[in-house]
């Protein structure tokens, strides 16, 4: 299990910060061309492409906490495509602010 003090330390870990922007990226492109997206998640997707710093800080928060109870090596070593399922399961959770 990760400390504290290394989850805290994950923040400036750009690597898996980059990942998860485009996590983000290609969940708002999937959401942009879906048939009939709800208003919340045409909202999210739009304020993606319009600032994926502040959408990417938000996922990056998600997915450390969802994966607080793994080990440091495990999360910093994430593949990119639990990135895309962490990122593509929490859309609606942020989407609804």
């Amino acid at each position: 299990m990760a400390s504290l003090a290394e989850l805290y330390e994950l923040k400036s870990n750009s690597e898996l910060r980059n990942r998860i922007e485009m996590a983000c990226l290609i969940e708002a492109e999937t959401i942009r061309v879906e048939e009939n997206p709800t208003a919340a998640r045409t909202a999210w997707s739009r304020a993606v492409f319009a600032d994926p710093t502040r959408e990417t800080g938000r996922m990056f928060r998600a997915l450390i906490a969802a994966h607080a109870e793994s080990p440091i090596d495990e999360i910093e070593n994430v593949g990119d495509t639990p990135i895309k399922t962490a990122v593509a399961a929490a859309v609606d959770h942020f989407a609804a602010e």
